[in-house]
């Protein structure tokens, strides 16, 4: 299921399917390590989807929606957005 969700979300089309598919992902990656999401930790009030990335401690995230106030006043000053992160002419998808 996981590897389905996965490749669901390299073919989302909108910002909505896109945060279905990431909290999904989460749920089920937690049930199975036993722990809460990051989201619910440490975000429980931000309004997009929040997605541990790497270590399953909330180490590095992924955000969605633009607010990178909210992570500021948190206390967090490493953001990075999608652009500085990714360069499209270089990215190839391999599903």
């Amino acid at each position: 299921i996981i590897s389905r969700i996965t490749i669901e979300i390299i073919h989302s089309k909108t910002i909505e399917e896109f945060e279905y598919l990431l909290d999904e992902h989460e749920a089920i990656t937690g049930q199975h390590i036993e722990s809460q999401s990051v989201k619910s930790k440490y975000f429980s009030d931000y309004e997009g989807s929040v997605k541990s990335l790497g270590a399953w401690g909330g180490d590095f995230v992924l955000a969605t929606r633009k607010n990178k106030n909210y992570f500021l006043k948190k206390g967090f000053d490493t953001i990075l957005s999608y652009s500085e992160i990714i360069k499209e002419s270089t990215f190839k998808t391999v599903f």
